[in-house]
């Protein structure tokens, strides 16, 4: 929306920068000197270029996330989608809690608490859901293309993967790559064995390795197969639809969820739901955030898990 505007008004502009449009303090009734249009006029002729152009393609207002290249949804994140005169970077909510309504009912949408819905997280997570499913999306009829965008941010990687293991019963089995980032082994062995979860690791590079350990595995037990590719520090490389697939065809009698830790490739490279995946993890400390000054972890489910 924001670079069609610019293009629409560049060329409006007759290919030519305009100091009276640029400048801050210019006057809602001033012509621009290379053009006989007010910024009234300018505006309300790039707001018709660019709803013109999403007619054409397939949208109505505003792009849906099934059109945006992966680009364009870099370049928008942390935009916000609703409204009108929105800020191009997101805000910062810092407040703890919200308002009650007069009658103390909360309505549909209210806010009540930050731990639970903060406006600066909920960007956030909806591009990242957005990152994560941008192909999924792009194959889904127009009536299915509206899903609940389940992605959810955690103050670090580790909050996320205690969120994944929370939200299993147990007893619980969770198969690891034979490498992987040393942290989730770490808390697995160290906090949750306590709590009636074991772990068996596996040469995940090994498509049948993986089917045979399921079989072999207690039908009294949940199972979490835990993938990471690529791997921490080896960079083992796995094949997370051949895998995917093999469970969903050979272990339907065992429960498993199927997890996929690409902190290292990033939704660039990598989007395991796309692969048939039912959880897509990342610590975002590394590649997601980019800079090493922010502590975050990430989880987004696949609209299509039946888990």
């Amino acid at each position: 929306m924001v670079l069609l505007t610019r293009v629409a008004t560049y060329k409006l502009m007759k290919n030519r920068l305009c100091p009276a449009f640029l400048h801050p303090l210019v006057l809602k009734k001033r012509r621009c000197c290379f053009s006989n249009l007010t910024p009234e006029e300018a505006g309300r002729l790039a707001a018709a270029f660019v709803k013109d152009s999403n007619k054409k393609l397939g949208g109505d207002e505003g792009f849906s996330p099934s059109l945006k290249s992966m680009s364009t949804l870099l370049s928008q994140a942390g935009m916000e989608s609703n409204g009108s005169n929105l800020p191009l970077a997101p805000p910062l909510h810092t407040a703890t809690t919200y308002t009650r309504p007069a009658d103390g009912i909360y309505k549909e949408g209210d806010r009540i608490y930050a731990r639970m819905d903060n406006p600066t997280r909920l960007l956030l997570e909806d591009t990242l859901f957005d990152l994560e499913c941008i192909n999924l999306l792009k194959t889904m009829r127009p009536e299915e293309n509206v899903v609940e965008k389940t992605s959810y941010a955690f103050s670090s990687g580790l909050a996320a993967v205690t969120a994944v293991i929370l939200a299993h019963s147990s007893p619980l089995t969770v198969l690891l790559s034979d490498d992987l980032y040393h942290g989730v082994s770490s808390l697995l062995l160290d906090v949750f064995s306590r709590h009636n979860v074991t772990i068996r690791q596996v040469d995940m590079r090994h498509v049948k390795s993986v089917v045979d350990t399921i079989r072999d595995t207690d039908l009294g037990r949940e199972i979490i197969v835990w993938m990471e590719t690529p791997s921490n520090p080896k960079c083992h490389v796995l094949d997370i639809q051949g895998i995917c697939d093999a469970i969903k065809k050979s272990t339907s009698s065992h429960v498993v969820t199927t997890v996929v830790d690409g902190t290292m490739s990033s939704p660039i490279l990598t989007r395991p739901i796309e692969l048939g995946a039912d959880v897509s993890f990342h610590s975002g400390t590394k590649y997601l955030a980019g800079h090493s000054d922010a502590l975050l972890g990430a989880l987004t489910i696949s609209p299509l898990t039946t888990r």
